[in-house]
């Protein structure tokens, strides 16, 4: 799951709705609204709270509501409000990221940032629409992640002894055609040997599968494994670096088997259990947990699993928002502004984790657990 970029083109609004948003993603919206941020069209990467313009090329950033949603790994126009079961193939659905706005029906060109009437006097209807890296999840129970160039992705798996597998997708986390994608495999040094070009003359090239679907090398690698993947996107392009680190071996999910294989290190108790009456006081201990469980994670080195407590604890604060009663203004003002400190932080953790880049992670935290701290001095007893 990471970054978003925000385009709707009028001329292509019709296709968009059809192809990205499922039926069961159009409904009226009855629950705290995620707060409106600001992004670029054309570097998703670049997100922030007020409006303005981008800082690297200079356009105009437009607003969005970013919002968790569920969608089916092996069909994604299956988007859903809730956790639970893919309709089609029972496979449970995973977390992605999302855009919320309100159309009308029929009106393809209505693209609003709340709720309110549409011209025949109906209500608006609350769309649900993928976001470019929105969907960072595995599709073959391995290990996922974005390249530097904020389009690529790959995943790279160990289903057996001595074999590795690299899959290559889009942003949108689609498979994409292996034409002009190179690359190789070692085993990552440590020590002395990690400065010197030995795993590069120990690399093992990755050659295409006979069907197509990924790249694949011979590797003389025994549990736990720790491979490094030289990847280059392109005969122009500039080699990249992934490190994978195998515990045990990778399995393809199967229909009604979860999509993500990695788990944390340690096990960590569930912040807000199916079922919970959604009281202040629970929303206020389930912020609370994810910030432990953050903690946790980045301590474990868990950097691609961080983006479970960072969103769950977003939505805790949304729902908070909507339960608790009337504010004063200068306390609502704490508040306001501790929530778009949260949801930024937990996209931000959401884009480092998949990037592995420890010390933007580092910052990202910080500012999540100031958020949090600054919401249950607002809402509840420190």
């Amino acid at each position: 799951m990471g970054c978003v970029v925000w385009k709707l083109l009028p001329i292509a609004a019709a296709a968009l709705l059809s192809l990205s948003a499922s039926p069961s993603a159009q409904t009226s919206h009855t629950t705290a609204l995620p707060p409106v941020s600001y992004t670029c069209p054309m570097d998703p990467d670049v997100v922030e709270d007020h409006a303005g313009t981008c800082p690297r090329c200079k356009m105009t950033l437009v607003p969005v509501r970013l919002d968790t949603a569920y969608s089916c790994p092996l069909h994604p126009a299956v988007i859903e409000t809730k956790a639970g079961a893919c309709r089609i193939c029972r496979r449970p659905l995973v977390a992605i990221t999302v855009s919320l706005f309100w159309t009308c029906a029929g009106r393809a060109d209505v693209h609003e940032m709340g709720p309110g009437t549409c011209a025949d006097g109906s209500p608006r209807l609350a769309v649900r629409e993928r976001r470019a890296h929105g969907d960072h999840n595995p599709r073959h129970g391995g290990q996922f992640f974005m390249a530097s160039d904020n389009w690529h992705h790959v995943e790279g798996t160990l289903p057996r002894a001595g074999l590795f597998r690299l899959f290559v997708y889009d942003d949108f986390t689609r498979p994409i055609p292996l034409r002009g994608v190179s690359a190789r495999v070692a085993e990552s040094n440590t020590g002395a040997a990690a400065q010197t070009n030995e795993a590069d003359v120990r690399a093992i090239r990755l050659t295409p599968a006979a069907n197509g679907r990924y790249l694949e090398a011979r590797v003389p690698a025994a549990l736990p494994a720790s491979l490094t993947a030289t990847v280059r996107f392109g005969v122009n392009g500039a080699e990249q670096r992934f490190d994978f680190v195998f515990q045990t071996y990778t399995h393809e999910p199967a229909p009604g088997a979860s999509a993500a294989n990695p788990t944390p290190a340690a096990p960590l108790p569930a912040a807000r259990p199916a079922g919970t009456t959604e009281t202040v006081d629970s929303l206020i201990a389930a912020l609370r947990a994810n910030d432990r469980q953050l903690q946790t994670l980045l301590q474990q080195s868990s950097l691609a699993q961080l983006y479970l407590p960072a969103l769950a604890a977003k939505d805790a604060a949304l729902a908070l928002e909507s339960q608790a009663g009337p504010l004063p203004p200068a306390r609502r003002a704490t508040a306001d502004a501790a929530l778009k400190r949260l949801v930024l932080a937990a996209w931000s953790i959401d884009r480092y984790g998949d990037l592995g880049d420890r010390a933007q992670l580092d910052v990202a935290c910080r500012a999540f657990s100031e958020a949090i701290a600054a919401l249950v001095g607002v809402y509840g007893a420190p």
